[in-house]
Formats: C-alpha cells, structure tokens, sequence
C-alpha cells in the first residue's frame, strides 16, 4: 500500500518536474518575445524612421555599451558594415577622444534615467570635415522598469546648421548696413563671422581704388597686424599675390601653398615670416560689374577651399559688395537713401518693414512677387492679412515681442497665403530697428522654407506606412488614439483572436468587447496611464470570437511626435496562454501532492 503511494507521488513528482521544465520554456520565449515587444513597442517613436531609406542613424545597445541594433545610414557614419558594428562598443569603432566622449554622454543618459536631445559633432568616415547631428538617446527598459540599455536617433542637421548660421551672419550685415554704420565696421564684421564658421580660417578685405590701381585695406581683425600693413597699397596685377592676381584678372585665385606658388614670389618671404601658408582670394563688384575689392580667406596651413568654403566665400563676396557699393554710393550723391533702396528692391530675398501698428511701410519687388502681389498692393496694408488665418494671433505676439526687445533678432516660422490662396511657409528673421525718421519699425527677412516643410510632413505621414513593420511580430500590436479609440490591430491579434473583419472594431472605445467586463477596468486603468506619458503593463484574459479564453501580457507605451507630444498609444500584447494553462496545472498537481 504504502509503495504503490510513493509510486504515486514520484510519478507526480516528475510530473511536475517536466512542467517546471516547460514554464521554463515558455518563460525563455516569452522572454524573447518581451525584446520584439521592446524594439516595436518602447520604441514605437522610433518607427517612423526605421525604413532603411530614412536619413536619419538609428541604433541600440545594452548596458556594456555594446552595440545590438543599427541601420544602414549608421554603419555608413560609422565606416563599417552592419554585421562588423553588431556587438561592439564605442571604443572598438571610434577614436579614443571620441570614444570617450560618446561613451560618457551615454553613461549620463542611462545614470539618469531619462531622454535627452543634444547636439553631437562627429567626422563621419571618408568625410573630410566634421557633421552635426540632432541625436536623442533613451534608456532602455524591461517590463520590470530596469534599464537594459539605450536606443538613439541621429539627424544629420549639418546643412541646417550652416543655413541658420549663415542667415544669421546676412541679417546681422544687412542689419549695420540698413543702420548706415562705418564701412570700416561692416567689414570688420563680415570677417569675423565668416571667420566663426571657418576653424583657422584669417579672413581680409581689400578695397579696389581704380584710379591709382592699388589694394587697400578694408578689414583684417584677424592677421597680424605688420602683415596687413604691408599689403595696404598692394598694386593690381598678376604675379601680385592672391589678391593682386583676383583682381588684375576678375576671377578668384586659388594658392594651396605660398612657400611653392609662383603668384607669391615677392610676398612669399613676408608670408612665411608671419606663418602664412595658403591663400584664397576672390573679387567683388558692384552690380554694373565694376570691381570693387577682394575677400581673402587665409590659413596657416596649406589647403584649399571645400564647396562649404565656397559657400562661405560667395555670401561674403555678395555681403562685402553690397556693404562697399552702398559706402560708395553715400560718397558720390545724397541720394543714398535711394541708392540703399536699389541694392533692396533687387536683393533675392524677401524683405519687410512693418511699423509698430503692423502695417506694411515696404515690401521689396521679389517678397511681393512671391506673394503674387504688386508693391502698391502691400504697401499701407497691414501685414496679417498674408498670414494664414490660424497663425495670426501667433504672429501678431511675436512681432510685440520683436518690438519689445530693440536690436535682438527674433525667428519665427508662420505660414502665408499668396493672392492665389496658395500656402507657403516662411523663415523670417526679424529685428526692431529705428528708420531714418526716428520711428520704430520692424525689418524681417523672410525665407520660402516651403519645400522643407513638405519634406517633413511628407516624412510624418510615413509613420502610418511604418504599421507594416508590426504585421511581421508574433506580437499583438494596437493602435489607440487619445480619445480612447481604437486605430489598429496587427495580424498576429486578429488570427489569434479568430476576429473575421477587425476593420469593424475600428473607431470602437478600447478595450473592445472580447474582453470579459472584470478585465476592462484594469486595460481602462493602464491606458490611462500611457496617456499621461507612462510605460504601464497588466496580464489578463480576453475572450476570442468563439468564446475561449486567450491570455495576455499587455504594455500600453505612449508614442510622441519630433516636438515630444503624445499622438496615440500603442498597446503591445504577448500571447502567453500556455503559460498560464501550464501555472494552472502545475498548481492542481502540487495540490494533490499536498493532500
């Protein structure tokens, strides 16, 4: 007798070991199954972005700093293929000082616990200057809210960087010109900013004086001063250095290295004496064509302009003819006023001055045009009446706090409408300033970011077709708007569930009616808590369509736009049914061996 019942009680007792054995394994694949939850569900934000033709860097890596996860354009930044990059860390694939760097960021963000946006300056590889990158990292968390690493997204803003910079510098020069200051001073100026876009870069200015054929000195904050001093009064001609040469034939001369360059045979000594080694100077003119000087970029290495030089080196030009032919101008006639108005009305940009009730006191040829207007028409009207209707009351605020704070520039970003009722999005740039009368107006350039725009919303509308990427996870993923309505639902619920049209749910309140009512308060509870910006998970049943019970574990995650405002949530269910049969049963035998 008291065989047979140990008989029984071991034939149980590995009863319960094999179901032991198998919790383990559903616990193991559920375990995996959290991590595809944890790639598309905690980093649904990320979505919009993971299609392998996106510009932007994507990458995760566990707590080693190791990485798991990157795509395409990362490895490019990188200089190394996918597969090499899988598992290594910041200082297997960078340089010590940028290892180092990156390392400590990413050890800041995970110590924290927190997001953070900031800006990153890395040469990508093969590149021969450094890229800005808009990235934002965030920690990486499990079910149980442990961090278990970091994700990040990089934006190359390296060409938005250089326009804002560069906007900024042609406002600040057409701002002194606009205010009538010194030439001398505009010069100065120009040199300097140009300068702070331009690691080691000596910026001179050289004005033309066509009556003796010399160079004089316009500006030079930057050289030393012996050198500039001897290169005021440098005769035109080729064989005359940078400058001489640029001048003497109209076109911009290139020098790599002065110590070997015939052009400076008789400077070179001078040059070298004050350590400088390259040259690169190109001519200015007024708008007849007339040259009016050189701008010089000069370095103490030998090099040669990059197209972001040329860049730089065009806006200059354009700047430096614009501030000398005015300066010119005041001197030859009185009627600088009108003058000044010329080089306005055929500048390429759009240009306003608005007096402090908002009305339009000028408007320049080209900003009228682009509204599709005539000047007259602009002129004495007041300047909302461009402006989209919705972006008025904005609008009107800012320009007070334009008026509010004289001398600062204030960006703004509005939409305006064209004559046409067609919409464009503008930059605009804008600074209190006095007019000739003494009044307070405001100036403000304005820029058709209109195309960009269109980008980003082109790029906003493709988190939808990012959807296809959850039709692939054995996860059951849900899309449910802030109203509590449910969007969407992936393949994997809709076949677990035996739902026939899953388009009908569509629009529903959440949670839908294949959830028992004892379980709807707590889903309710949970996704409440996503709403207010929380990570919130809760197991529990549902009913499919032919009644039998499917059991869930269930992450509510809030996702957020590029400005960090919540747009929906994402509700990331994994099936664990047998895992919870398996508990069940595991439980009844453990039961009857305790009788």
């Amino acid at each position: 007798m008291n065989t047979s019942k140990n008989e029984t009680k071991a034939e149980m007792a590995e009863e319960i070991a094999r179901l032991r054995k198998r919790v383990q394994k559903f616990e193991k694949a559920e375990s995996k199954l959290r991590q595809t939850e944890t790639k598309f569900g905690n980093n649904l934000g990320l979505l919009n972005s993971i299609f392998e033709e996106t510009t932007d860097a994507i990458f995760i890596k566990d707590l080693k700093g190791r990485h798991l996860l990157v795509n395409s354009v990362c490895a490019q930044i990188i200089g190394k293929s996918v597969t090499e990059i899988i598992g290594k860390n910041n200082e297997q694939l960078f340089p010590p000082e940028v290892a180092r760097h990156l390392t400590e960021i990413d050890e800041r963000i995970v110590a924290s616990g927190a997001p953070q946006t900031l800006e990153e300056v890395v040469q990508p590889a093969g590149s021969d200057s450094p890229r800005t990158y808009l990235t934002t990292k965030a920690p990486l968390r499990d079910d149980n809210n442990n961090i278990t690493g970091l994700f990040g997204i990089a934006r190359d803003i390296s060409e938005r960087k250089q326009a804002n910079r560069m906007l900024a510098t042609q406002t600040e020069v057409l701002r002194m010109i606009a205010m009538g200051a010194a030439l001398p001073e505009v010069l100065e100026q120009l040199c300097l900013l140009i300068e702070q876009h331009s690691a080691g870069a000596l910026c001179s200015i050289l004005l033309f004086d066509e009556t003796s054929g010399k160079l004089h000195s316009g500006a030079a904050p930057s050289l030393p001063q012996e050198y500039a001093r001897a290169l005021d009064g440098l005769m035109v001609g080729e064989g005359q250095g940078s400058c001489g040469t640029a001048v003497a034939l109209g076109k911009q001369v290139i020098v790599h290295d002065i110590a070997a360059d015939p052009l400076w045979t008789g400077f070179r000594a001078l040059a070298l004496k004050h350590g400088i080694r390259s040259c690169w100077s190109t001519p200015f003119s007024s708008r007849g064509g007339k040259v009016l000087g050189t701008f010089a970029i000069s370095h103490k290495v030998p090099c040669s302009p990059t197209p972001y030089h040329q860049q730089l080196i065009q806006t200059a030009t354009h700047l430096a003819g614009i501030a000398t032919e005015r300066k010119r101008a005041e001197e030859e006639s009185r009627a600088s006023k009108e003058r000044y108005r010329a080089l306005y009305e055929d500048n390429p940009s759009m240009y306003f001055i608005v007096d402090a009730k908002g009305t339009v006191v000028s408007v320049n040829s080209y900003g009228a045009q682009q509204l599709g207007y005539s000047v007259e028409e602009l002129v004495g009207q007041p300047v909302l009446d461009v402006f989209y209707p919705d972006d008025k009351a904005a609008v009107t605020e800012q320009l007070k706090s334009c008026l509010n704070k004289p001398g600062q520039v204030v960006h703004w970003e509005f939409r305006k409408v064209r004559k046409d009722g067609s919409m464009l999005w503008v930059r605009e740039a804008a600074r209190a300033v006095k007019d000739i009368d003494g009044n307070q107006v405001v100036f403000v350039v304005c820029a058709d970011i209109t195309d960009r725009k269109q980008a980003e919303e082109k790029l906003r509308d493709s988190e939808i077709r990012s959807r296809t990427l959850l039709e692939g996870s054995p996860v059951c993923n849900k899309i449910i708007d802030l109203d509590s309505r449910l969007l969407y639902m992936s393949a994997a619920g809709v076949k677990r569930l035996k739902i026939p049209d899953i388009k009908s749910f569509y629009g529903c309140t959440y949670p839908p009616d294949f959830f028992p009512d004892s379980t709807r308060a707590s889903l309710t509870k949970h996704l409440e808590q996503a709403k207010a910006g929380e990570i919130s998970s809760v197991e529990c049943p549902a009913l499919d369509m032919e009644g039998c019970e499917v059991w869930y574990h269930t992450t509510f995650v809030p996702a957020r736009d590029d400005e960090g405002r919540i747009k929906y949530i994402i509700a990331s269910s994994v099936d664990i049914t047998e895992r919870k049969q398996a508990e069940e049963k595991r439980k009844q035998l453990e039961e009857q061996l305790d009788q």
